[in-house]
Parts: C-alpha cells; sequence; structure tokens
C-alpha cells in the first residue's frame, strides 16, 4: 500500500527548490518535466500529426507513414514525450496523497505510448485468401517488395520499394546493389497502373510462324477482350488462359478426338517458405489448372504435406512427405503424380538442386504429373484455331470433349465461338510473326492495371541490358551480355507459426433476395509444434481468435481473423483480415489508468473543496 508524507505547501516547495539548487540531476529532471518542454514536445507533434493528415488526403496514406508516422525522428520526440511526462511526475517528489491521481494519468498516458509503438513495430495487418483443401500458413502484407533470387545459390532477398512512395525518373534512375553478384539493378520508371499487353509483330527469325491477333466479344463484357497468339517451330502449341475459364489455343492442326492416346507431362518445383516462387514448365506450354502447395505437417516436426486440389468439386490429394517421395499416387482427373526428390534445406550447386545441410531451413520438392493429353485438356473449354488456305484459320471448339462449334475464319468477319455470348474476330494474320510483351499506362480504372517498374541490369563497366516491365505479382528474368537475375514484384508475405483451413464457406441470403444476410466461414487451425487442432466460424463482425486460450485473450497475444472479402463466382473461397497486435494490453492497461487518474484527481479536488 502506498504512503504518501504529509507536508505543508511551504516546506514541499522549499524541498524542491533545494534540491534543484544541490543536484545537478534534479536541475535537468526539472527542466525536462517544465511546461515550457511539455509545449515544445506537443506543439512539433501537433504540427507533424497535422502535416500527416494533409499528406494523406492530398497524396496518401502511404506517404505521410513512411515520411512521418514511421519515421525514426517521430518516434524519437514520441520517446521525448514520454520522458517529459515521466519526469513531470517526479518534480513532484516526494508525493502527497493529491499527487496520485496526477501520477496515475502521466504513467498512463506513458504506458499507453509504448504500447502503441511496440504494436507498430512489432505487430501487423495482413491478410489471406483461402480455398477449401489448401491449408496456407503465409499472410500477405500491405507492402509492395521486389523479390531477388541470388544467381549463385538461389537464395531470396527483398527489396522494399513502393511505387507510390518512390518515384524513378528515365532522367535520373535508382541504382540498387544486387546480392552475389557485381551487376546492379537500375530502376527506370515506376507506374501505379499498368496495364500488359501483347502486340503482334511480323518476324523473320528461323523459328517464326503463324501469329493471329484475335478479338473476343461478348454482350456481357462492357469492353473487348485482345490478345496475340504466335507459332514457333516447335511443334508446340500458343496458349491463351481465358481467364480460367478456358483457353484459346494455336496449333499446327486441329485436333482430332478419339485418336491415339498422347501423354503429356508436368514437372513443378515447390517451396514450403516461398510459395509464390513455385517454377512450373508444362510440355505443352500450358499448366495443368491446379493449385498444389507443399505445408508443414499440422501434427509431426520435419514432416510436410502436398496438398494438389485438381477441382471445385473434387477432394484435395495429400501426400505425406518425405514418406511417399518416390511413390506414384493416380489423381481423380485421370493423371498420376510423382514426388521425385524432397530436400530439407534446397539449394543449386553446380546447376543442379542437393541439401545445403541436413537442417529444416528452405523445405522443397520437385513433383511430375502426367496423363493422356485428351483426357486433361480437352475435357476443358478450348477454342482451337490451326492455319487454313488463302489467309483464313480454321477452328474447332470443345468443352467437356465434345464439339460445340467449327468451321473456317476470314479475318474481319466475326464467327461463333461455341461460349454462350462471345463471339471472335480475327484482326491481324501474319505467316511468320511473333508476340511481343509490353506494358502501357493506364488512366481507365475499368482496365484495372497494376503497379509495375520498368527495370535493366547495370554493369561496373556501365554497359546496361534491355529494359524490361516488372508487374506486381509477377515474375521477371532480367538480361545481361555478363549474367542474368530472376526477381519478382509483388506484395510482402510474412509466415504463420501454425497453419488455417478453410472447410467450409456459407453465404445465408435474405428471404426473398439474393442479397447476403451474412458470410460465414468455418475455419480449422493446425499447430505443428503440439499436433493441436481448432475449428472456428468467423462471421461479420464476429471475429475468430487464434490460439484460443484465454491468458492469451488476456493479453492480446492473439492474431485476429476476421472477415474482410470474398467471390460470388466461387463459394469455396474466402478472404480473410488478420490482426495481430502485441502492444494490446499495454495500451488497454495504460488507457485504464488514464481513466482512474482522472477520477481520483477529480476526487481529491472534491475532497478539498
Amino acid at each position: 500500500m502506498l504512503k504518501f508524507e504529509k507536508l505543508e505547501p511551504s516546506e514541499h516547495r522549499r524541498r524542491v527548490e533545494e534540491r534543484k539548487k544541490n543536484s545537478l540531476l534534479w536541475q535537468w529532471i526539472h527542466a525536462m518535466g517544465s511546461l515550457p518542454c511539455a509545449m515544445l514536445v506537443l506543439g512539433i507533434i501537433a504540427v507533424a500529426v497535422a502535416a500527416a493528415t494533409f499528406s494523406e488526403s492530398g497524396f496518401s496514406q502511404k506517404i505521410a507513414r513512411l515520411y512521418i508516422y514511421d519515421a525514426p525522428w517521430f518516434l524519437a520526440w514520441l520517446g521525448l514525450l514520454c520522458v517529459n511526462l515521466f519526469c513531470v511526475t517526479l518534480t513532484r517528489w516526494p508525493w502527497q496523497r493529491k499527487h496520485l491521481g496526477f501520477v496515475v494519468t502521466h504513467y498512463g498516458i506513458i504506458i499507453l505510448l509504448v504500447g502503441a509503438v511496440v504494436g507498430k513495430t512489432s505487430g501487423f495487418e495482413a491478410s489471406v485468401t483461402l480455398n477449401q483443401g489448401e491449408p496456407k500458413n503465409r499472410l500477405v502484407i500491405n507492402q509492395s517488395v521486389l523479390g531477388i533470387e541470388s544467381p549463385k545459390d538461389g537464395s531470396l532477398y527483398y527489396l522494399p520499394f513502393d511505387p507510390e512512395i518512390t518515384r524513378p525518373h528515365p532522367d535520373k534512375p535508382l541504382v540498387e546493389p544486387l546480392p552475389d553478384t557485381q551487376l546492379r539493378l537500375e530502376i527506370v520508371q515506376a507506374a501505379k497502373s499498368l496495364v500488359p499487353e501483347e502486340i503482334l509483330e511480323p518476324s523473320q527469325e528461323p523459328d517464326a510462324g503463324l501469329g493471329v491477333r484475335l478479338t473476343l466479344s461478348s454482350t456481357m463484357s462492357p469492353r473487348p477482350i485482345e490478345l496475340a497468339l504466335a507459332l514457333k517451330n516447335d511443334g508446340k502449341p500458343a496458349v491463351f488462359d481465358f481467364f480460367g475459364r478456358g483457353t484459346v489455343d494455336l496449333v499446327d492442326r486441329l485436333p482430332t478426338l478419339g485418336g491415339t492416346k498422347k501423354i503429356v507431362r508436368e514437372t513443378r518445383v515447390l517451396f514450403a517458405d516461398r510459395p509464390e516462387m513455385t517454377v512450373a514448365h508444362g510440355a505443352e506450354q500450358r499448366l495443368f489448372p491446379w493449385s498444389m502447395a507443399l505445408l508443414s505437417h499440422p501434427s509431426e516436426t520435419a514432416s510436410f504435406e502436398l496438398s494438389i486440389a485438381t477441382g471445385e468439386d473434387t477432394p484435395a490429394t495429400t501426400l505425406h512427405l518425405p514418406t511417399q517421395t518416390g511413390q506414384t499416387v493416380p489423381l481423380p482427373s485421370g493423371a498420376t503424380l510423382k514426388v521425385e526428390s524432397f530436400w530439407n534445406d534446397f539449394t543449386m550447386q553446380g546447376g543442379a538442386p542437393t541439401n545445403a545441410s541436413p537442417e529444416l531451413r528452405n523445405p522443397a520438392c520437385i513433383v511430375t504429373i502426367s496423363g493422356d493429353h485428351d483426357t486433361l485438356f480437352l475435357s476443358g473449354r478450348t477454342l482451337y484455331l490451326a492455319p487454313a488456305p488463302q489467309g483464313k484459320l480454321n477452328y474447332l471448339t470443345v468443352s467437356g470433349g465434345k464439339v460445340v462449334s467449327t468451321g473456317t475464319a476470314t479475318p474481319g468477319t466475326p464467327f461463333d465461338t461455341g461460349w454462350t455470348s462471345w463471339s471472335a474476330e480475327i484482326s491481324d494474320l501474319h505467316p511468320s510473326a511473333r508476340v511481343v510483351s509490353r506494358a502501357r499506362e493506364s488512366q481507365n480504372p475499368l482496365e484495372g492495371g497494376t503497379p509495375g517498374l520498368l527495370l535493366k541490369l547495370l554493369a561496373p563497366d556501365g554497359s546496361r541490358g534491355p529494359e524490361k516491365w516488372l508487374l506486381s505479382g509477377m515474375e521477371q528474368t532480367l538480361t545481361h551480355p555478363t549474367g542474368m537475375v530472376r526477381m519478382g514484384f509483388g506484395l510482402k508475405t510474412t509466415p504463420l507459426p501454425f497453419t488455417v483451413e478453410l472447410l467450409q464457406f456459407e453465404v445465408p441470403r435474405d428471404p426473398g433476395t439474393d442479397n447476403p444476410a451474412d458470410f460465414r466461414s468455418t475455419v480449422r487451425f493446425s499447430d505443428p509444434a503440439t499436433g493441436k487442432t481448432h475449428e472456428a466460424l468467423i462471421r461479420m463482425n464476429q471475429p475468430a481468435i487464434y490460439p484460443p486460450e484465454s491468458w492469451r485473450h488476456f493479453t492480446g497475444w492473439t492474431y485476429k481473423f476476421s472477415q474482410a472479402g470474398w467471390d460470388p463466382a466461387n463459394l469455396r473461397q474466402t478472404t480473410l483480415q488478420v490482426l495481430y497486435d502485441p502492444g494490446w494490453l499495454l495500451k488497454w492497461i495504460g488507457s485504464l489508468l488514464m481513466c482512474l487518474g482522472i477520477a481520483t484527481m477529480f476526487y481529491f479536488q472534491r475532497r478539498s473543496a
């Protein structure tokens, strides 16, 4: 129990003046706890907050955070405010009963500020998109980064770079060093909204083949879709993925249904800690439309699960690694899958993958999938285009293994694709052409542009490689006569110490309407360290907390999952917002102390009156 010394006001003032006169430490404490010092600190913070408010309205929230809220000088002024608040309580020493509320209020403010800084520096706000049957243990943070792969050992390095904040110009590019190479990265230009487009150009290169530019139109689409395809002399088709709902294939000749079986093969390298860096190669220049993930086993240390989802209505296939490495497993789609190799610590040595160490540092595996071409590809929706005499194209549309449309198309004349209301028109046709990928800056929000960077490699002698646009969410390989570097650009990811899996997603409707009444996500949390699982229901305004222990709820050392988004066309998917704030308890304690302190000051003021 606190004991307060009873002093007359004159005696208290005498002691204060005496220590200020005889002690340099107390002189410093009284100077730091003085009203002029407090006004100076509060004034600068107020000006900074006002400037941040104008920056948010005039520019963006990211600008305000970078130059003010997240700036070291702003945190230093907050620290100076805490010093001022602490010193001002010491200036009242020895404390008397009437000082209790004053001291508690000031210490409450200090604890509140410390909690806010802890939450800001150690916590985060992120999101995760879940698909049924695909556990995930990584979150996406709204922070743009460049992921650079070391040409030496394949290690991944991250370089924070946000086009909204840093805007290089061709006349003044930014130059950044690259790991494990003498080359440097030159960032020539940054764009907020880039739209990738492919240009069909006539070409006399030896491997150039037939090229076609096609326009797809529909009464249900606000704007037509332009695509360019060109064949090479390697016998492989040129493929355009029609937003996951089908493909447009330019081939040497139209396929024949029910003919001789043709076995096709696909290879993928999957990384447990870096799922975005999946490397895939398909023999048909297109990939099987399946999702795969290498995840930590929820109950066994140093074990992993390979999850393969082959369709919306088909349960995911799961393999236990490394136990099932080398085994051939049939998939519901009719294909077979084999895990060729599994590595605890993946690295490249001498151009071949190997284990860098026996430690579990960079888990990865390589898988091969093979199956009958007609079973895997013709069972979907595909528009085939093949050369015909007199500058025309033969076309064949297959859906579910059946022909739905066929004929010969003439440039400039629309033809029916067999896809509901979609029609197609050949806008350009060249006997020898190539497709050149470019990006243009868009001012039309309906085009759905993404941020992008114009990059090239710079050598020590001043020579430069070709410029390439790198769009957010994509990968690109930059080349130079002396080397090459692979990199990606997108949002930063952070790992979770557990996995979260969507079990079911429901959208109840208002009676008699199609209006959503609620969103319900049933999820399962799995802790690989303990092997425990926990199921929870997430609804609008009803988040799920994990880990579920009561003491974690009290301290705030939990992850809060809230419903954030959904795709009306895919009810096997949901998007959740994830909040982690380790400073939550300190902020609540500080707020409570402030309220108690203010109430105490009013209590003693009334008693003294």
